[in-house]
């Protein structure tokens, strides 16, 4: 009986393991220019690069002009070279790839491998058509620092920072409908020594902002942000304003951007007669530029104008540059300063920051 149910088993068993190929989902097939030949999946195509998972060494990618043949079994959307692709998929052809001759037939329509940006799974294609979840697509950076110091004067200085962008939707040949900001900065220092006063430095900004896009380039904006200098008397600065945005250039390699806005802002100072309730502008210049070996260069400035009190007006400006050194490790430098023209009497109106430090790229 247990002999006769071991044969049974076993007979069943066979017949799985001879019969699992049969259901199992034929390779995409590609050929090189130099006659070699590879079976898998393609994974996706980015920017006319080909990522594609080979069933004998992994994960490889590799360019366009690389390819004699290419068939994929399942589905792909095909976004053509400089498209942003609406909420609705237009503009995008839908079907198996057949890839020969520099040429990529999708459906019923043909076009040269250069001019096929992107090419996504049908999965990931129609995932992008729908709103995703809030707390999916950020992308920022963390980074801290320190020093200290333990002798006659004992020094301790910490600096950190967080930043944060999401963009809806997320897939870059998409066209871009909302942007979230997130931005924090934070500088502490204490200077103590026996029999005299302690020296504090205390400085820190918060800010947020929400953009929603009417074209690839031109937004409304709403935003809120929060300031304390104990350098410069400033307990809290709030604001809250709105307004609109400007992307001059958007390319792979820089960005620049022009934003103006009217908001409330209300200064609390050291000195309470010092207390201002302001109705202002700001306006911002913000660039970003990817540089070589993963180098990012970073700069900014803004310009806080008060209209119902012009004497009232502040002023920053930041340059930032983060040196890569691992996948998600870089080394930062940045430089900050800050202007306001009507502190507390005996407190300067300038405040320089220079910080270093290690950043952590979050994706």
């Amino acid at each position: 009986m247990t002999c006769s149910r071991l044969q049974s088993s076993l007979a069943l068993l066979g017949f799985v393991l001879l019969t699992l190929p049969l259901f199992a989902a034929d390779p995409d097939m590609v050929t090189f220019v130099n006659g070699e030949s590879m079976s898998g999946q393609l994974v996706k195509v980015t920017d006319g690069k080909v990522f594609f998972h080979s069933d004998m060494v992994g994960d490889v990618s590799f360019d366009w002009d690389k390819v004699k043949d290419l068939k994929t079994t399942k589905p792909f959307a095909v976004v053509p070279k400089g498209a942003k692709i609406g909420k609705h998929g237009e503009g995008t052809s839908e079907g198996t790839i057949a890839v020969s001759d520099n040429k990529l037939s999708v459906a019923s329509t043909t076009v040269p491998t250069g001019d096929a940006a992107f090419v996504v799974d049908q999965p990931t294609f129609e995932k992008q058509m729908h709103h995703n979840g809030f707390l999916t697509g950020w992308v920022g950076a963390i980074t801290a620092g320190v020093s200290l110091v333990r002798a006659t004067q004992d020094n301790t200085n910490f600096t950190s920072s967080f930043t944060f962008q999401r963009r809806s939707p997320t897939a870059e040949w998409m066209t871009t409908r909302s942007r979230t900001l997130i931005d924090f900065t934070n500088v502490y220092g204490k200077v103590t020594q026996a029999g005299t006063p302690d020296v504090k430095t205390s400085i820190y900004h918060a800010d947020g902002e929400q953009d929603e896009y009417f074209s690839e380039r031109f937004y409304a904006l709403g935003h809120a942000s929060f300031d304390h200098n104990f350098s410069q008397g400033l307990d809290l600065q709030q604001l809250y304003g709105g307004g609109l945005g400007f992307t001059v250039l958007k390319t792979k390699i820089h960005e620049l951007d022009f934003k103006g806005d009217l908001h409330y802002e209300k200064q609390q100072f050291d000195v309470a007669s010092s207390n201002q309730n302001l109705i202002g502008s700001e306006f911002v210049e913000s660039y970003i530029r990817k540089l070589a070996h993963g180098m990012v260069f970073t700069e900014g400035v803004l310009y806080d104008a008060a209209w119902n009190n012009t004497t009232a007006y502040s002023a920053q400006g930041t340059i930032g540059l983060a040196a890569p050194f691992s996948k998600r490790f870089s080394l930062s430098i940045n430089l900050l300063d800050g202007y306001i023209n009507n502190p507390p009497p005996a407190f300067k109106k300038n405040s320089l920051q220079f910080t270093t430090g290690l950043t952590y790229t979050v994706k």
